[in-house]
């Protein structure tokens, strides 16, 4: 064989290969999709039997596409973006959707909408859930470790109080009345509970789902009362329910006045002891007056990546203005392309103490004109009686060939960081 008939047959075969992975990977999954779809739609022109042969092969691989493309989206390491995060566990509901409306189209079966609606109910609420908390994560300007587990948290209590709801809607459409009763009087339970809890942690973020749950309470409790078979007990449980729902207002009411009486006297107390930070650049302090010439603090301004760098050397000085001693002080700068943890030379700062420090900071070269550049120092720290705060200083940098300027700066004021 001709080396070049050789060359055009190996080329053929790798086309054909190509080909072959494309039609396997896209088209094929494409197609499986669109019949999976659209099959379960079609029972007046399809015959059950034919529709299983060709619904429940394309079901399969449907399935084991979306399992490929979930590992694959594993491995890229990339930033999720909002529509990854709102479609994850798509495939497990569609299957679970489509699944009821082609049984229930193509079947004659006790499976009705009632159950399929409970089902599909059951299998979104977990995929529904755990994406709105992780959209609000990703929307989150500062998540961490603390925050996910809480949110963690609250995920498997959100998808245990609706599972409930869930089995609650099965009693009624299934006319279980003591499963009505039981499953729908623990669900007022925690609706209450919630309601009480939110109101009296001052933490009121959606004021919206507050009325929510006291309205769905409400609702709730009306209808409780309407399925008791007997007119006489239901009389007697109006007026127990009346006179429950009364106390428990007034009892909310009194624990608020007594919590922000509370809240109040400690807002107080902080206020006395608030420390406050002071900032002011200097000029570098030479060894003679300090015990090493050695700077305390390296900052990078903007990266470089062949390491010629323009540099800059000042010293801080920070002083306590507050009314309190600072705890416990660390530093963050943070840049549009760092976020770096500092150590500082000081871990406490009394009132009315100044103390100051060498700084060197580095920054890119320019190519021609200089350019301007900014940076954030974040003190955080804690007073006397433990509370956090954090206090940021806003740097703006000017960056020539052979120098940096630090063209301004603004210490803002410190923000207190309540305790999750």
């Amino acid at each position: 064989m001709k080396p070049k008939t050789k060359q055009i047959i190996e080329t053929v075969n790798n086309k054909l290969k190509i080909c072959c992975k494309y039609i396997i990977s896209k088209v094929i999954p494409l197609i499986a999709t669109i019949v999976f779809i659209l099959i379960p739609f079609l029972n007046r022109y399809i015959s059950s039997s034919n529709a299983c042969y060709i619904w429940i092969p394309s079901a399969i691989i449907f399935l084991i596409d979306s399992i490929i493309q979930w590992y694959n989206s594993k491995k890229i390491e990339r930033s999720p973006k909002a529509i990854d995060v709102m479609s994850r566990g798509f495939a497990v509901q569609a299957l679970v959707i489509l699944t009821s409306v082609f049984i229930i189209n193509y079947f004659d079966t006790a499976y009705t909408w009632s159950w399929a609606v409970a089902v599909i109910i059951a299998v979104v609420i977990p995929f529904a859930i755990s994406n709105m908390f992780g959209l609000a994560e990703l929307m989150s300007k500062s998540p961490n470790d603390v925050t996910s587990t809480i949110a963690k948290n609250k995920i498997i209590k959100y998808i245990l109080f609706y599972w409930l709801i869930d089995v609650f809607y099965v009693s009624i459409f299934t006319s279980f009345l003591w499963g009505q009763i039981v499953f729908g009087s623990i669900a007022l339970l925690i609706l209450l509970y919630s309601v009480s809890a939110t109101f009296l942690s001052h933490k009121i973020k959606f004021k919206w789902m507050l009325i929510h749950d006291f309205v769905a309470a409400i609702v709730l409790t009306i209808y409780l009362i309407f399925i008791i078979p007997n007119e006489a007990l239901q009389n007697v449980v109006l007026v127990l329910v009346s006179a429950i729902y009364g106390g428990f207002i007034s009892l909310v009411g009194v624990a608020w006045t007594i919590k922000d009486g509370k809240r109040q006297e400690a807002e107080s107390r902080r206020l006395e002891k608030i420390p406050y930070f002071q900032a002011t650049f200097e000029d570098w302090i030479v060894k003679d007056k300090r015990e090493s010439g050695l700077p305390e603090m390296w900052i990078n301004i903007t990266k470089s990546q062949d390491n010629r760098e323009a540099t800059f050397g000042k010293s801080l000085k920070i002083a306590n203005i507050g009314l309190g001693m600072a705890t416990d002080i660390k530093c963050i700068w943070k840049t549009a392309e760092t976020n770096e943890s500092k150590t500082l030379p000081i871990s406490i700062l009394k009132c009315e103490d100044v103390y100051s420090f060498n700084i060197i900071g580095t920054a890119m070269l320019p190519d021609e004109n200089s350019y301007p550049s900014k940076g954030s120092l974040i003190f955080i720290y804690k007073d006397l009686l433990g509370n956090q705060y954090n206090q940021t200083l806003n740097i703006s940098f000017e960056i020539h060939r052979n120098y940096v300027t630090v063209i301004s700066y603004d210490m803002e004021a410190p923000t207190h960081i309540e305790k999750i």
